[in-house]
């Protein structure tokens, strides 16, 4: 991130010049001076290199035995366009955060630190400082820092009022925790209710949006994702084998990627209630919902691989934090059944209360 500088400061041929070519300098020192006392606000005596630096450097934090770092990159995807389409960029700096953070948490990693990219045609102070100040929001609720970023301003390239955003997210765990147990047949699938459509489906979400402008309100697709940080690292410390955020893919992409490919998930459909604006929005599209599933998360956005005999330490440990787990299904072996794929879904069934 670039230092703080006053506006009209640069060296004043060069910068009359850019500003025709479209790129304003006091604009870009504008929305740094704006956003230093938010970025500042994530820091602690653990970051050494902050704003002004070239880089950014932070100490890791002490007591880890062999500390392995974590590494993410993700957006918001379009429901970046409904954010900024209804003046709640705050919202996509939350989600932002929330998208890397909760991947990071899916491997057990606690995150360290954040950096941000965003671009836009014409720079925007008063829209990059709501994106910032979301962004920081969710980083003090997982106690990371706001490392670094970049704001570019690119006429040409970007048209006037569009925006570009990206975020890259790094978190530190033992290197212990990469010898967890394997997930095995038998293991349960415990899940958390998520806030919404998170930042997953919106491509299809503002289509039907487009035909039917009354089908959701803004309030309803601008729920900021939830933060599974916290639940995670209390669910693995009580026992938990290995999880999975249900963001892009639904529950067919991202259940897949926790357990072996010799294993299957039998996922019951009817173990929770599905939230009615899902169920809305699945009619609307007309989807059968094993396409529901994999476009949306259904109502759940952070699943738990756990052995039976762990259940009730996992479930305590989220309880403890104020969560309502559910049990949604079970891990069997490839082929049982008769039925093939990686995630099953079944209706009826007894599953563990």
């Amino acid at each position: 991130m670039e230092r703080p500088r006053e506006p009209g400061s640069g060296a004043s041929g060069y910068a009359e010049a850019y500003r025709r070519a479209g790129v304003d300098l006091d604009r870009g020192a504008e929305v740094v001076r704006r956003v230093a006392e938010l970025v500042r606000g994530t820091h602690g005596p653990e970051v050494l290199r902050g704003i002004g630096a070239f880089a950014g450097a932070i100490r890791l934090p002490d007591g880890l035995d062999d500390p392995v770092l974590f590494a993410s990159a993700d957006g918001v995807g379009t429901k970046l366009l409904l954010a900024q389409a209804h003046g709640r960029l705050e919202v996509a700096g939350w989600d932002l955060v929330a998208m890397n953070v909760n991947d990071l948490a899916a491997e057990g990693a606690q995150p360290l630190f954040f950096l941000d990219y965003v671009a836009m045609g014409r720079l925007d102070p008063d829209a990059i400082e709501r994106l910032i100040a979301g962004m920081v929001d969710a980083l003090r609720e997982v106690g990371a820092v706001l490392l670094g970023g970049e704001t570019a301003e690119l006429p040409g390239m970007l048209p006037e009022g569009s925006l570009e955003l990206a975020g890259f997210a790094v978190g530190v765990a033992p290197r212990a925790s990469l010898a967890r147990p394997a997930p095995a047949a038998g293991d349960l699938l415990l899940g958390l209710a998520s806030s919404g459509f998170h930042a997953n489906g919106y491509s299809l979400l503002r289509a039907l949006l487009a035909r039917d402008p009354d089908l959701f309100t803004p309030e309803e697709l601008l729920t900021p994702t939830r933060l599974y940080v916290h639940q995670a690292a209390a669910a693995f410390a009580a026992g938990a084998k290995a999880a999975a955020h249900i963001t892009g893919g639904g529950f067919p992409e991202n259940l897949a990627r926790v357990f072996p490919s010799t294993l299957a998930a039998e996922v019951a459909v009817e173990a929770w209630e599905v939230p009615e604006i899902f169920r809305r929005a699945q009619a609307a599209a007309n989807l059968d919902d094993r396409e529901a599933y994999a476009v949306w998360n259904q109502g759940i956005g952070f699943v738990f691989v756990v052995a039976p005999e762990r259940l009730g330490d996992v479930r305590r440990a989220l309880e403890d934090l104020g969560e309502k787990p559910v049990v949604l299904g079970r891990l069997v072996e490839q082929g049982q059944g008769g039925e093939g794929g990686a995630v099953r879904f079944r209706y009826g069934g007894h599953l563990p209360a």
